[in-house]
């Protein structure tokens, strides 16, 4: 499940999104709905386990849509969400310690300091299996799949969905 950052919306996903589909992964994007972000994460994500009968999901999100994505993943009471990616988060350390599954954070080493700071704060508190991913460059969010590190980091994010989906 893919959760854009505050100044994008759903349909900002759609490359990622066909890669996904590509590797025979179900794609779902949602857009931001204001101060219930995490709730709106969780919320679709009942709607891909219950209506679409998912065992096994990866919330994936960029800035607030990534902070949304942590707290949902440590808010989630079903070992269905397998795994979170946020790609430089706006928050969410204080969730750090109750996430579940697999693990991946992302941020540009000149992004603003605070988005690295949060990112690292991330990995430091987060249980494992998890990673930290630091790359050059100052892209935020979602810009880092318009970086020279896009391919290398849509590798490591169908990476870890395999490996949190249990299918390699």
């Amino acid at each position: 499940m893919l959760t854009p950052q505050i100044n994008l919306d759903r349909e900002s996903w759609e490359e990622q999104a066909r890669r996904f589909v590509e590797n025979n992964y179900l794609a779902l994007a949602i857009d931001e709905d204001g101060d219930n972000r995490p709730e709106s994460v969780l919320g679709a994500a009942r709607y891909l386990m219950e209506d679409r009968d998912l065992q096994r999901i990866v919330l994936i999100g960029a800035s607030s849509g990534g902070e949304a994505s942590v707290i949902a993943n440590a808010r989630a009471d079903t070992d269905a969400v397998a795994g979170v990616v946020a790609l430089s988060p706006g928050g969410g350390t204080e969730s750090a310690a109750d996430l579940q599954g697999q693990k991946l954070f992302v941020v540009a080493e000149d992004d603003d300091e605070r988005f690295v700071q949060t990112t690292e704060e991330l990995h430091e508190r987060a249980p494992e299996p998890k990673q930290l991913q630091t790359y050059s460059g100052s892209e935020h969010g979602q810009g880092l799949f318009d970086g020279d590190h896009r391919e290398d980091l849509l590798e490591r994010i169908l990476t870890l969905v395999a490996s949190a989906c249990d299918r390699s």
